[in-house]
């Protein structure tokens, strides 16, 4: 539990397990806002420590920018997080029972089709014509129109 608070706590640690070293992985380009930039030489595509997982090591909110345009966006988004309401439909929970076959139909589409272009594996100018067609096919709106009328009726019953 000590370590789980200080890796929320701990500003230095915290951008040192997301970051790397100072002047190995990273240099201060201004101090007084925290931003950080590249040291000499290296660049986004030849880094070497990038675990690209900042949000398991904890706090986010002790990152150091990696650009002066980021400056004031965490302070922006702790008031959006403080004065935030929550979801009407906080509670749903979707009975997939009656849609399993399209649900596994959508996602055997999705993965063959989508995923491919969503990594980088396809372009999308030369494979996206017809995935919609194609989602729809394997049963994408009977699950959508069921979602649907599951949280009408979930609404309809959790309105008073």
């Amino acid at each position: 539990m000590q370590i789980l608070k200080e890796c929320n706590t701990n500003m230095e640690l915290y951008n040192l397990l997301s970051r790397g070293f100072e002047g190995e992985h990273w240099v201060r380009a201004d101090e007084a806002h925290l931003v950080i930039a590249y040291p000499e030489g290296v660049m986004a595509d030849t880094r070497s420590y990038n675990p690209d997982s900042d949000w398991m090591f904890g706090n986010q909110f002790s990152a150091y920018h990696r650009a002066r345009k980021q400056v004031g966006a965490w302070e922006a988004t702790k008031i959006m997080n403080h004065t935030a309401y929550p979801a009407r439909a906080l509670g749903f929970v979707v009975d997939r029972m009656p849609i399993e076959t399209e649900i596994a139909q959508v996602v055997a589409v999705w993965d063959e089709f989508v995923k491919p272009i969503d990594w980088g594996g396809n372009s999308y100018a030369d494979n996206a014509a017809g995935v919609s067609q194609k989602l729809n096919d394997a049963g994408a709106q009977v699950f959508i129109d069921e979602v649907q009328r599951q949280l009408d009726a979930w609404a309809a019953e959790n309105s008073q």
